[in-house]
């Protein structure tokens, strides 16, 4: 368990440097809005926030959004997620009476059993190139054991597909804001994310996973929820 904690911490703290960096040189990356058949955003499984843990980093998010600037995309308390697994590239057809996505959610909820809820530690941010995040710190083994049992099922059933078709995901992050253009205040950004590389966002507590596929308006993105599973 040390050793998936010490791995987790030195992947949040490879992304910070990278991002970090790159807020510095103002060269942070536009994140793409999810086009139909695209490659980014298809269909993903999710946990969401509990209300106490997700208001607490919605007020942070207000906070990172002013530096940020107004064009960038700021989550919605209602909206927040950690990524379960990013199941395909592509949403099209993304309906729980698409085939491939029914069998998604036949394997999720057969592995979804033998399980009974998920916790999940947020304590810190970071930032990529191209996001800012609450760093996630899953409690006990339970979470990336559903993780690598659901990448085996998958794998079992020739339905390897997304950038997760080698191996199961690790990072148990929760983005916040999501970069769409250059930064309006990049130092400020960085030197607040500094001074918040270790506050405490408190503890998420998780009894389903959504599936769910990402619909782009004029002016957001949004998540739509296409199925929930509930453990245990």
């Amino acid at each position: 368990m040390a050793d998936d904690v010490d791995a987790l911490r030195a992947e949040y703290e490879r992304l910070w440097r990278v991002g970090r960096r790159r807020l510095g040189e103002t060269t942070n990356e536009s994140e793409i809005s999810p086009i139909r058949n695209g490659i980014r955003r298809g269909i993903s499984a999710v946990i969401r926030l509990s209300p106490s843990t997700a208001g607490r980093l919605c007020e942070v998010t207000f906070s990172l959004h002013a530096l940020a600037g107004s064009k960038h995309f700021a989550y919605r308390e209602d909206d927040l997620h950690v990524t379960v697994r990013s199941l395909s590239y592509s949403q099209e057809f993304a309906d729980e009476e698409n085939l491939r996505v029914a069998d998604y959610v036949r394997i999720l909820r057969g592995v979804a059993k033998r399980y009974r809820g998920f916790r999940v530690q947020f304590q810190g941010l970071t930032a990529s190139s191209s996001a800012v995040m609450a760093q996630g710190w899953p409690v006990g083994p339970p979470f990336q054991s559903f993780r690598q049992e659901l990448h085996e099922r998958l794998s079992d059933e020739d339905l390897l597909d997304g950038p997760e078709s080698d191996e199961a995901r690790t990072i148990a992050h929760c983005s916040l804001v999501v970069f769409s253009d250059p930064v309006y205040k990049p130092a400020k950004l960085i030197d607040f994310i500094d001074s918040h590389r270790d506050t405490e966002y408190g503890t998420s507590i998780a009894t389903a996973i959504e599936v769910i596929r990402y619909e782009r308006t004029p002016r957001r993105v949004d998540s739509v929820t296409i199925a929930t599973i509930h453990l245990g």
